[in-house]
């Protein structure tokens, strides 16, 4: 990255995919508390589908790259170290993740709205009804 293009694209992509991850996660959990669905959660959808398909499909290389690994001064322990760190980190994400959806059912079945924050059940501001 001694350019400075490579550097705001690299720049740009990490928010993009930022704020991507974070319309993801929002609009999914409107759908699960609020049973809301709308553009943004059509939209959330496609993306969520966009980003299993590039983590699963399949490596049109394999058959024609070679790398011999005895070559290489890292072995086994330093790639399994940092995949373990991809798991635990994700698994962590996932948790926090399922917790605040959680919370937000769990509001939503008690009245409380999302956007407010209220009680809706002595509230006369939205003209919602729980």
């Amino acid at each position: 990255m001694n350019h400075i293009k490579w550097f705001w694209l690299t720049i740009s992509y990490q928010t993009v995919l930022a704020y991507a991850a974070s319309l993801c996660v929002y609009q999914i959990g409107t759908l699960f508390s609020a049973r809301i669905f709308g553009i943004g959660t059509a939209a959330a959808v496609l993306l969520i589908t966009e980003f299993i398909y590039l983590l699963f499909r399949p490596y049109k290389e394999s058959s024609t790259l070679n790398v011999n690994m005895k070559k290489w001064p890292v072995q086994d322990k330093f790639i399994k170290e940092a995949f373990m760190g991809t798991v635990i980190t994700a698994a962590i994400l996932v948790v926090f993740v399922g917790l605040a959806i959680r919370k937000m059912i769990q509001d939503k079945k008690n009245g409380k709205s999302l956007q407010c924050g209220c009680d809706c059940g002595r509230c006369g501001g939205c003209g919602r009804k729980p």
